[in-house]
C-alpha cells in the first residue's frame, strides 16, 4: 500500500476497534445489569453500529488521482563498449526446493552447476501471484504501489467508467467478472508508472534484448530490441499489421519466423507437440537467438510459463505421499514434472555455455 492508503486503513480500522468495544461494553452493562432495553442503550448501540460502518467509509476519503502513464523514449547515453553479457532466464512457477533437492542428487546439473558458482535465495512474492504484479515489481524494483501494476487487469463495473485496479479474494468478487457484472480489461505496456529495467539500462547506454517480459505490447522503444509477451496471439491477426508487437519494426519479421519455421529438429518438435506451453516457450527462445545474433546486445532476458502450466496441474499429485491410493496419477504427474524440469536444466545449460 501506498503512504495515504496506509493511513487511511489504519483510521477505518481504529473506527472498527473502537466501535467493537464500545459494542462489547453495551453487551457486557445490558447483561450484567440483567435489564433487557432501554433508550440509552438502544441509543448506544444504533451510535455504535453506524459508526462502524460510517467511520471506515470516511477514512477511506476521496479516490486519489492516478498518476500520468510513463512517457517512452530511448535515453540519448553513449553506448559502453560491449564487455561481458549478462543472460536472465525467468521461470515462472519455478520452485528452488524442487531445484535444490533435485540438483542435489545429480538429477539437475546445470542447475547444480548455476547455484554452486553463484547465489540462489527464496524470496517473497507480490499478491496477486501473477506474472503481471510479479514481474513488474522484478523489473522496478517497487512494489506495486509504487510502480502502478496491482494486478493483471484494469476492472469495470457496469456502466461505470471508473477504474478498479484489484478486486479482493475470498469474497466472490472474481465471480462478478465470471458473470459479466464487472468487466476486466487487460494492462498493457501503458501501465507502467516508473521506468522497468531495460528503460533503466538505456539510460546507461547498456543494449538490451527482452523477449515475453510481461507488459510489453504495444512494445516500447527500447535500446536494442523487444518482442512482447503478446507476440503469439498477434501473430495471424488483424493486430499484426499494426506492427506494435517487437520494437524495432523489423524484428517483427525474424520474430515471427521463429514461431512459424518448421526447421528446429525432430526430436524438439515430437516432445513440443505433446506440450502447447513447451512449445510456445521453444518459439520465444528461438526468437531471442535469432534477433540476438542479429543486434547483439549485453543484456538478454527470456521468459518461459511452461514449468507454470505443469506445476498447476501436476505439483500436488507429482508431490503426494507414496502411500496414496492414485499411485499411478502420482507418478505420471511426477514424472511430467522431472520432465519438465529437465528440459529447463538443458536451457541453463545452453545459456551457460
Amino acid at each position: 500500500l501506498g503512504d495515504l492508503a496506509a493511513r487511511r486503513m489504519a483510521l477505518g480500522a481504529w473506527a472498527v476497534a473502537i466501535s467493537a468495544l464500545l459494542l462489547l461494553g453495551i453487551a457486557i452493562a445490558h447483561y450484567s445489569s440483567g435489564r433487557r432495553g432501554g433508550r440509552v442503550g438502544d441509543a448506544l448501540f444504533a451510535i455504535a453500529m453506524t459508526g462502524s460502518l460510517v467511520l471506515p467509509l470516511a477514512a477511506r476519503g476521496p479516490a486519489a488521482p492516478a498518476s500520468p502513464p510513463l512517457e517512452w523514449g530511448i535515453a540519448a547515453a553513449a553506448q559502453r563498449p560491449a564487455v561481458s553479457r549478462v543472460t536472465l532466464l525467468l521461470l515462472d512457477g519455478a520452485s528452488l526446493e524442487y531445484i535444490w533437492t533435485r540438483a542435489a542428487e545429480g538429477r539437475l546439473p546445470h542447475f547444480a552447476r548455476l547455484i554452486d558458482s553463484g547465489a540462489a535465495i527464496d524470496l517473497a512474492t507480490i499478491r496477486p501471484t501473477q506474472p503481471d504484479p510479479v514481474w513488474a515489481a522484478a523489473a522496478t524494483g517497487m512494489l506495486p504501489a509504487r510502480n502502478g501494476v496491482r494486478s493483471a487487469a484494469a476492472y469495470y463495473a457496469r456502466g461505470d467508467g471508473r477504474p478498479i485496479d484489484l478486486l479482493p479474494d475470498h469474497c466472490f468478487s472474481h465471480a462478478l467478472v465470471t458473470f459479466g457484472v464487472v468487466r476486466g480489461v487487460a494492462h498493457s505496456s501503458a501501465a507502467w508508472r516508473t521506468r522497468p529495467l531495460w528503460s533503466i539500462l538505456a539510460q546507461a547506454g547498456i543494449s538490451v534484448g527482452f523477449v515475453r517480459w510481461p507488459l510489453t505490447y504495444p512494445a516500447p522503444p527500447v535500446h536494442g530490441f523487444l518482442v512482447a509477451d503478446r507476440f503469439h496471439d498477434v501473430i495471424g491477426s488483424p493486430l499484426e499489421l499494426d506492427n506494435r508487437a517487437a520494437f524495432p519494426p523489423d524484428a517483427a519479421p525474424l520474430a515471427r519466423a521463429a514461431f512459424l519455421d518448421d526447421v528446429r529438429g525432430a526430436a524438439e518438435h515430437a516432445v513440443a507437440a505433446q506440450d502447447s506451453p513447451w512449445s510456445r516457450d521453444v518459439s520465444y527462445r528461438t526468437a531471442m537467438h535469432t534477433l540476438r545474433e542479429r543486434w547483439r546486445p549485453q543484456v538478454v532476458a527470456v521468459r518461459y510459463q511452461a514449468l507454470d502450466a505443469v506445476s498447476h496441474g501436476h505439483w500436488a499429485v507429482g508431490e503426494a505421499r507414496p502411500t496414496d491410493a492414485f499411485e499411478a496419477d502420482r507418478r505420471r504427474s511426477e514424472q511430467l514434472l522431472e520432465r519438465a524440469y529437465l528440459r529447463m536444466d538443458a536451457e541453463v545449460g545452453a545459456a551457460l555455455e
